[in-house]
């Protein structure tokens, strides 16, 4: 059995990497000798990452060494300093397997092809051997994304944690938290604590269900935790519709509607909305420069006549004043 080929271990790769090229010959096998080689302390966390895959797959906790290590052993090299780079390449050989790259970002990634070359080879994988195998891959998009609605079907921070481990197999590298909506309110602002005693009760199934929050501590928590695995966390606050969690904290927020829509909406033409907006962003415990994600092109106001700045208002202006808000963190002049 010691002349493999790598052809029955590529069934378990996605997405599949831009070049492949399997070849004959002796598998490189696994054993408690088996050392992972780092240039530097910068890919400590890659090597854990990768120590993690094979005492999972193979049950070998393999020591980490940095520098200066020559033998058969599984070198990991960041040869750039380019961090947004995440281009990189995998070689398996029966004396040696390394993961080069620019960046630690790229060695992950290698690492989560080579997690996956050994789940797709589980004969192999048994026997702690590994086929030889030369991969090179790099995105085809520089945002791959998931979003999580936690705004009406509220997850603990647990439950979030092992979504951002799932998207890591698959190289996705940005999460959309949905933290706002009718249904609940799910960021501590500290300064309007209503917003999580009063707007996080309830769900999509249950508006009664008990208060359900992250605190700024979770936030900071879970920012870090995707952070390390190269995931940005992109925060969803919905405005100016589907605001209904946070007008029935601070009716005075709201710009009115009817029906099923009461309260829908934050009211456009109040000074104390925009100061709102531009407190929740300064306080929500995501990093500045970040990107926010403003949605909610849908809005409900009360028909008939208003104030004469709401009556000749427009929804594209509305929204245009919003993300204007957002991205500069300054109250607007009236709309009119």
């Amino acid at each position: 059995m010691g002349c493999l080929s790598a052809q029955q271990n590529l069934s378990a790769l996605v997405p599949m990497p831009n070049y492949i090229e399997t070849q004959e010959g002796k598998a490189f096998v696994v054993t408690e000798k088996t050392q992972i080689v780092i240039t530097d302390a910068s890919l400590q966390f890659e090597a854990e990452e990768l120590q993690r895959v094979f005492k999972a797959q193979m049950g070998l906790k393999l020591n980490i060494q940095t520098g200066g290590v020559k033998g058969k052993h599984i070198y990991l090299k960041a040869e750039g300093q380019n961090e947004s780079l995440e281009h990189y390449q995998l070689q398996v050989q029966p004396k040696r397997i390394e993961i080069s790259a620019e960046s630690s970002k790229g060695v992950f990634y290698g690492i989560q092809t080579l997690a996956q070359l050994l789940l797709g080879d589980a004969e192999n994988t048994a026997h702690n051997r590994i086929a030889p195998v030369v991969l090179e891959d790099s995105p085809r998009f520089a945002f791959r994304g998931f979003m999580l609605d936690v705004a009406r079907h509220f997850l603990p921070v647990s439950d979030v944690k092992r979504f951002i481990d799932l998207m890591v197999r698959y190289k996705y590298n940005v999460l959309q938290l949905h933290l706002t909506d009718d249904q609940g309110w799910r960021i501590e602002i500290k300064k309007y604590p209503l917003l999580t005693k009063v707007g996080s009760k309830g769900n999509y199934h249950d508006p009664s269900a008990p208060a359900a929050f992250y605190t700024q501590e979770d936030i900071k928590d879970i920012v870090a935790y995707a952070a390390a695995r190269h995931i940005m966390i992109v925060p969803e606050f919905d405005m100016p519709g589907h605001a209904t969690a946070a007008c029935r904290a601070y009716p005075e927020l709201s710009g009115g509607g009817e029906g099923r829509w009461k309260d829908f909406t934050f009211h456009p033409c109040k000074e104390e909305t925009f100061r709102f907006i531009s407190d929740v962003q300064e306080c929500s415990g995501f990093q500045p420069g970040k990107v926010p994600h403003c949605r909610g092109p849908v809005i409900q106001l009360p028909d008939g006549p208003g104030p004469a700045p709401c009556s000749a208002l427009r929804v594209t202006a509305y929204d245009a004043e919003f993300c204007r808000v957002l991205r500069q963190g300054s109250s607007p002049h009236p709309v009119a």
